[in-house]
């Protein structure tokens, strides 16, 4: 089930549409953030069948915006794994 934001409308949630969700996901009182694999894959089994654990696939954004996010869930005191 893809539950997060996806900025592009390609259907598929990326890194920029949890960071636009952040503010509202802190006043829910949620402090911890899980991830599906976000790694380079050839997606053959949604992404577990990592090619590259030092990138993230391009689908999902680039490896700034998982920096990026990193730093405002720190903000809010909200853990990302």
């Amino acid at each position: 089930m893809q539950v997060i934001p996806h900025i592009n409308n390609d259907g598929i949630g990326d890194l920029n549409g949890i960071r636009t969700r952040l503010d509202y996901l802190q006043e829910l009182g949620v402090k911890t953030i899980w991830l599906s694999p976000i790694f380079t894959s050839p997606m053959a089994d949604f992404g577990y069948d990592i090619m590259d654990y030092c990138n993230v696939d391009s689908c999902f954004g680039s490896l700034e915006g998982i920096i990026e996010n990193l730093l405002s869930c720190l903000f809010l005191e909200i853990w990302l794994f």
